[in-house]
């Protein structure tokens, strides 16, 4: 279409050394009264790729393109099942290096004191107690929430994790509802916090077509003409997310 010669490039996955991730972008906040726990059905409005030269740091930009918040104050965790709590005790401890105040709903603080690990128990909204799960989070306490529900599928909409779901929509607050995602999140932030200016570290930016001529140098296959669509970011030094 351009009159220019294209040649479609060759390449195994593990020969390249950049990663990308696809991401779904949702707008549960504007559909009232949805609940953001995801199942089988198709609920993504659209979808946003970024390249890294690693799985977190791929990751982690990604998540920012969706919208994501970088958490300044505490994380509320709720873990429904117990194979899942057990799963996630390592994340928990890489919390407190973020420097995130811990909450957790009864049954999951109580599960981490038996493993050492110190977390605010905050009351459920059916609780009737104050300050609740919701009440953290519009005071600004809580600006990140992970509710790992036991199951995907209830009968009843208002239990105390859809309200809880609900709370984090309504406030504009970061929901992960996905073991996989949490603990993948976290690793990522820790990785990053951890450098000398912490989230403040710039990223690499590039567009997808620098990754793929990278990618050609190194097969010594340099005579291909990548064209595609650059990226707006490009060429803009010191940019910082």
């Amino acid at each position: 279409m351009c009159g220019q010669r294209y040649e479609v490039p060759q390449f195994r996955t593990n020969d390249v050394d950049y990663v990308c991730i696809k991401a779904p972008m949702f707008s549960f906040g504007r559909l009232l009264g949805a609940d953001p726990v995801l199942g089988v059905e198709m609920a993504s409005t659209g979808e946003v790729a970024c390249f890294g030269q690693n799985l977190k740091e791929a990751y982690l930009k990604v998540i920012l393109a969706t919208g994501f918040k970088i958490p300044k104050t505490g994380v509320l965790i709720a873990i429904g099942r117990e194979d899942h709590r057990m799963e996630f005790l390592e994340s928990v401890h890489l919390l407190a290096d973020l420097g995130l105040k811990v909450f957790a709903t009864p049954g999951t603080a109580k599960f981490l004191a038996t493993h050492g690990i110190e977390a605010e128990a905050t009351p459920h909204q059916l609780s009737g107690e104050h300050p609740n799960c919701k009440d953290k989070m519009v005071a600004g306490e809580i600006d990140f929430v992970i509710d790992i529900p036991a199951s995907r599928f209830s009968s009843n909409q208002e239990t105390n994790g859809y309200l809880m779901r609900q709370a984090a929509l309504s406030n504009a607050i970061p929901l992960i509802t996905n073991i996989k995602n949490a603990r993948l999140t976290i690793a990522a932030l820790s990785l990053y916090h951890s450098k000398p200016d912490g989230f403040g570290n710039k990223f690499e930016i590039e567009a997808w077509d620098v990754y793929a001529k990278q990618n050609q140098k190194q097969r010594g296959r340099t005579n291909t003409q990548v064209m595609g669509p650059m990226s707006p970011a490009r060429g803009i030094p010191g940019l910082r997310l």
